[in-house]
């Protein structure tokens, strides 16, 4: 909930109109029938596009180094087709509250970027009891930003063991549905990289 309102709080703080066939129209629009992981690069994009003066090539350059075409971006049930626009008066207060915004995203998709990755492995992961049972306790804590000490390091232990114990299966070097499952746990390897940062 609170992604759908703070995206309409920006727009209304800075008095952008809700007008059909346009950039922030369109994601608004997304972001309210569903936000995705997705969400995360394409909001650091437009961070990245009003920094750089509006200049669409660095908004292009950060969607594909996330591995977002303009294709990808068509294909959403909300579409964006539309090319950012540029508000030079406001640039300066839509940084800092997309910045914020930016936050947000990440807090909600973190968690579900590493649920995502989790449920791709399930068949690796359930050959693996201690695996299963490491990999089991990070899912369940992530996203919480425990300010206990012990907490937080014994949710980084479990992370930094949860990829270990992943690494020694060999599921990395499987050629099992031509590759799929390699590249699944190489997913999940990352997303539980970003949960121990």
């Amino acid at each position: 909930q609170k992604i759908r309102d703070d995206i309409l709080h920006i727009m209304h703080r800075h008095k952008i109109k809700e007008v059909k066939g346009t950039w922030m129209e369109e994601w608004h629009q997304k972001l309210h029938n569903n936000t995705t992981p997705d969400d995360v690069p394409i909001c650091e994009a437009y961070i990245g596009f009003l920094e750089n003066g509006g200049n669409g090539d660095v908004y292009w350059r950060v969607l594909s180094d996330a591995g977002i075409t303009r294709e990808r971006l068509e294909s959403f049930d909300r579409p964006i087709v539309c090319e950012p626009e540029d508000f030079p008066d406001k640039r300066e207060g839509l940084i800092s509250d997309f910045r914020d915004y930016l936050r947000v995203l990440k807090s909600v998709h973190s968690g579900t970027d590493l649920q995502t990755a989790a449920s791709a492995c399930n068949s690796v992961i359930n050959q693996n009891n201690d695996l299963k049972s490491k990999l089991g306790y990070v899912l369940s804590q992530a996203g919480m930003n425990s300010s206990d000490p012990e907490s937080a390091r014994a949710f980084i232990q479990c992370a930094v063991d949860a990829r270990a114990i992943l690494h020694d299966t060999g599921a990395f070097n499987s050629t099992q549905d031509d590759g799929r499952q390699a590249r699944d746990c190489l997913y999940l390897d990352a997303a539980l990289e970003s949960q121990i940062r």
